[in-house]
């Protein structure tokens, strides 16, 4: 006696975006792997790309660390009334001026 059934069950329409979901994927990684192929056995692409890539990788770290310490500056003057911290951060703010200053 089974007690398990075999459900051989149509697709609903709740699968329908499974499976596109699962064609696309499959879809996309072929392109990846395709395109990986093509840039490791041509050495002037593969050249070109990592140039490029690392251009981007350099400009994007010195508009994210232009950032940082812009909005560390503000901080600092913000906060520099504060009656306990003020003094402290005033003092950080004095000395990152005087560096500048000095440079």
């Amino acid at each position: 006696m089974k007690i398990f059934k075999k459900h051989n069950r149509e697709p609903k329409e709740a699968d329908a975006p499974q499976q596109e979901y699962a064609r696309l994927g499959k879809a996309l990684t072929r392109a990846i792997v395709r395109d990986n192929i093509q840039v490791t056995h041509n050495w002037k692409r593969f050249i070109t790309v990592n140039f490029v890539r690392g251009l981007f990788v350099g400009l994007g770290s010195v508009v994210g660390a232009t950032l940082l310490v812009a909005l560390v500056l503000w901080l600092l003057n913000v906060f520099g009334g504060l009656p306990i911290v003020g003094d402290w951060f005033e003092a950080i703010s004095s000395a990152l001026n005087k560096s500048s200053a000095a440079e």
